[in-house]
């Protein structure tokens, strides 16, 4: 009796094992089984697909349960259109996952690509259902899309809107819609989800603000905005006006629907930024006459300052290709060009910032005004006690980088290069924080280059390019300082006379740099073009255009600066001369004989612009 027990108790222990290495149960691969798929992987990239199908049908008759499997094999078995076997791998796949609905939500577009029926019978059991998971319907939902059953798919949104949430699907459907280019749809749809989840305002903002700027599209979008009846959808038309260029029109609907004041804080940046002072200084005005909150009213005060100081800072050679071609925050001057005729706007904000640092104590005011002592005064020592007092202060960090960045910048002006190094040394090895380290290293590889030390910089360039910190804002300036290296070839007497003109340059004294630069000779075409390229730029910002124009025709079409030469004299003609016949005729050169560029996209829109 007890050993026909036993035998029952082994055959029912067998029996289980058979089953569960054949049925679904919440499984982990095995490493066997990631040993197959890897080689099915590797046979499908070769281009072998008939072995590929052999391997993966093994594993799957073995393993009928393995999504893993039954996914790539599925698609193998469409693009061969065959229906009968595809049939036959979902009733398979289902059966060894105990027909649970997740396995049929995973196998429903090989009904659909079959027409079977059983792909209807799948969304019926959807509806009213309440215990089916969310991530199942999601999965059929999805399928429906990739496979146009539009009708389907809407009847079924709406049903579970009914019975699950109002929102429900609703951003993935606003997305679907989007790339539709059903642009009416989407916004409907975006608008649901934010209703219902209003913290993802920014989200849904970058949604539509990412349709084509196209004025039908644009004007039907405001048209749904209009009449719908919540306060971020009125938020949106601000931005959308403030894209329009309708700035009094954005304000006005911002002050009628946000209840958030930084938001108002944030539309006067953005105003700044576009140059609309006027309407800025209208904004922060109003701020300061109605808020009782102190910490916008200290906002609104710095953002007046900010303004002033804008007005006051001339940008004369606004040349957008040019600029982010001869950008170089290392090497370039940190002194700002300025229009003497708004003097007034300069004192006032210097009133506010030196109020604000005295009675808040805070960085950020401090640092605004040390920044103009350096940058418009010149006042490098009453710069350098300000920067020094952000960077110890030790109850706040902000602008505890950008200071100590700065203070070795007024050293560098002043021309202590070798005690500018002890005190990088000296940070370095006081400081913790990684972010600062790597400023300091980088700063180092700047007065190396000054000094002439050309080895040591090349060994301390070599770490960082190859730690890869291709985020840190310094990482192109250092490839251009080891790219100006390499041009000169080894003739280093010249690449010092060359690094000391950039000496100066960064010292503000930019008749020496052209003095130094215009005496450097006998260079290889490529270092010859580009001491043509910078000596062209330097006689641009003295105001001496034709002597930039008659100079950069000494760099052929066929030189590494020829592209760079073409946008510089192109830029001149259009944003300075305002010749845009002769502009435009560069810009089509360009567009023909450089392919290619990286520029090409925004040279087209300049000459599209244009045209219009």
């Amino acid at each position: 009796m007890i050993l026909n027990k036993i035998k029952i108790l082994i055959f029912l222990y067998f029996l289980l094992t058979l089953v569960s290495a054949n049925v679904n149960t919440e499984y982990k691969i095995t490493n066997e089984q990631k040993k197959i798929l890897s080689q099915a992987k590797s046979l499908m990239k070769s281009g072998l697909i008939n072995e590929a199908e052999n391997v993966y049908i093994d594993l799957f008759y073995r393993y009928p349960f393995l999504k893993e499997a039954m996914d790539p094999l599925k698609l193998i078995l469409k693009n061969k259109k065959d229906w009968t076997a595809l049939n036959d791998l979902a009733l398979k796949f289902t059966e060894a996952n105990k027909n649970s609905f997740k396995s049929q939500s995973e196998i429903i577009e090989i009904f659909i690509w079959t027409n079977n029926s059983q792909w209807q019978n799948i969304i019926k059991k959807i509806y009213n259902n309440k215990i089916i998971s969310d991530k199942n319907i999601e999965i059929v939902l999805q399928a429906l899309i990739n496979n146009s059953k539009v009708d389907e798919l809407d009847q079924l949104i709406n049903n579970l809107r009914l019975n699950r949430s109002p929102d429900y699907f609703s951003f993935k459907y606003g997305l679907y819609h989007s790339m539709n280019m059903k642009f009416e749809e989407s916004t409907k749809e975006y608008l649901l989800f934010l209703k219902y989840n209003p913290s993802k305002k920014l989200l849904i903002r970058n949604r539509i603000m990412a349709f084509p700027d196209i004025e039908t599209i644009t004007n039907k979008v405001k048209d749904i905005l209009k009449t719908t009846d919540f306060n971020e959808a009125k938020l949106l038309l601000s931005d959308i006006e403030f894209r329009n260029k309708n700035y009094l029109g954005a304000y006005e609907l911002l002050k009628k629907y946000s209840t958030n004041e930084n938001e108002k804080i944030e539309f006067i940046k953005n105003l700044i930024r576009i140059k609309e002072f006027d309407i800025a200084q209208t904004v922060i005005h109003e701020i300061i006459k109605t808020s009782s909150n102190k910490l916008i009213l200290n906002s609104a005060v710095m953002q007046l300052a900010k303004t002033y100081e804008n007005i006051f800072v001339s940008n004369k050679y606004d040349m957008p290709i040019t600029n982010h071609i001869i950008e170089n925050q290392l090497l370039n001057s940190k002194f700002i060009k300025v229009n003497n005729d708004n003097s007034f706007f300069l004192t006032r904000a210097i009133e506010i910032y030196d109020s604000l640092s005295t009675h808040n104590k805070d960085n950020e005011s401090t640092y605004y005004l040390a920044e103009i002592k350096y940058r418009i005064l010149g006042d490098l020592d009453g710069a350098s006690t300000l920067y020094k007092q952000i960077a110890s202060n030790k109850k706040s960090p902000k602008f505890k980088l950008e200071s100590i960045n700065r203070m070795i910048d007024v050293m560098i002006s002043k021309g202590n290069l070798e005690n500018t190094l002890v005190l990088i040394d000296d940070l370095k090895n006081t400081e913790k924080s990684n972010e600062i380290i790597q400023i300091l290293n980088i700063k180092k590889i700047q007065i190396l280059f000054y000094l002439n030390k050309y080895e040591e910089l090349k060994s301390i360039s070599d770490l960082i390019l190859k730690d890869n910190l291709k985020n840190n804002m310094f990482y192109n300036d250092v490839l251009k300082i080891n790219s100006n290296i390499l041009l000169f070839n080894n003739k280093n007497h010249e690449l010092n006379q060359y690094s000391y003109a950039m000496l100066k340059l960064f010292q503000n004294k930019r008749t020496e740099a052209m003095q130094i630069l215009s005496s450097i000779n006998d260079m290889d075409n490529d270092a010859n073009d580009k001491i043509t390229f910078d000596l062209s730029y330097l006689y641009l910002l003295q105001g001496e255009y034709e002597n930039a124009l008659t100079i950069l025709e000494n760099i052929d079409n066929d030189s590494a600066f020829a592209e760079a030469s073409l946008l510089l004299k192109a830029e001149i003609f259009d944003y300075i001369l305002n010749d845009k016949t002769k502009a435009v005729e560069i810009y089509l050169f360009l567009l023909d004989n450089f392919p290619n560029s990286i520029h090409y996209e925004v040279i087209r829109l300049r000459l599209r612009d244009l045209a219009s």
